[in-house]
């Protein structure tokens, strides 16, 4: 089994809504730019021919990893939201492409790519099919690192608001990952971001573009949420994971 470690105390947003906030989506990854920074400390410093940043909205990543020293000689930046990569970093070594990674076809595009790692920071627990969508990833690269929320994410406001996590636990990610990777390195790492109030709370979670569940709450719902909701912080949880494939290359 992977290995897992429970230290630092220190759901499915759709392509329409990071096109909507992508304007202000910097001001409210808070915790999303913390992510991003551990992906990047946790990778090997050295320097690399391609990368492919699955989810690369407007281009955290490849800062860091450019603030960082990691090298590289080309870098793919693929997301779903136009308007998110029409705000990514462009040079002669960035190309962008518009497609969803849960969609065979738009990963297929890149079959024959000399990828030589992919990272993924705060997008692929959208998979509607992790398994399915893991396995596709690793037939393009044999190195990936990805960071992925897991269903602690909100676990005390979504168990208030009465509505189950739109992501999955992070035990089910694992098993979907070990199915295509070996050499996993593992961690899971929990933060809090505290507000002053329940409303500001849920400001920060619409803005943000990550709704908190599969439906929109009713009215009454929402104020009983407001009235009920016991912390004055959000949880979250999240899976920092680097692994060799078992597939690269491999096309049956």
């Amino acid at each position: 089994m992977a290995r897992l470690y429970q230290n630092r105390m220190k759901v499915q947003p759709m392509s329409r809504q990071f096109d909507r906030f992508a304007a202000s989506y910097g001001r409210y990854n808070l915790i999303q730019e913390k992510v991003a920074d551990r992906l990047v400390e946790r990778l090997p410093l050295r320097r690399y021919g391609t990368i492919l940043d699955l989810g690369a909205g407007e281009g955290a990543l490849y800062r860091r990893l450019l603030r960082e020293g990691i090298g590289f000689d080309r870098f793919i930046a693929f997301d779903r939201s136009a308007a998110m990569l029409a705000r990514h970093p462009a040079d002669g070594k960035v190309q962008t492409i518009r497609g969803d990674f849960d969609r065979p076809e738009d990963l297929e595009t890149l079959e024959g790519e000399p990828i030589d790692r992919i990272l993924s920071t705060s997008a692929l627990q959208w998979s509607r099919t992790p398994r399915q969508t893991f396995g596709r990833l690793a037939r393009l690269a044999s190195e990936c690192s990805f960071a992925l929320f897991t269903a602690g994410t909100f676990r005390t406001l979504l168990a208030t608001a009465r509505v189950p996590s739109p992501i999955p636990e992070a035990e089910e990610l694992l098993t979907a990952l070990e199915e295509h990777f070996t050499s996993l390195e593992t961690e899971r790492v929990r933060y809090q971001l505290t507000f002053p109030d329940v409303r500001q709370m849920l400001r920060y979670i619409h803005r943000s573009g990550v709704g908190v569940g599969r439906r929109r709450l009713e009215p009454r719902e929402l104020y009983r949420l407001i009235r009920e909701y016991p912390l004055d912080h959000l949880e979250f949880e999240v899976i920092f994971f680097s692994g060799e494939s078992k597939r690269f290359g491999w096309n049956g």
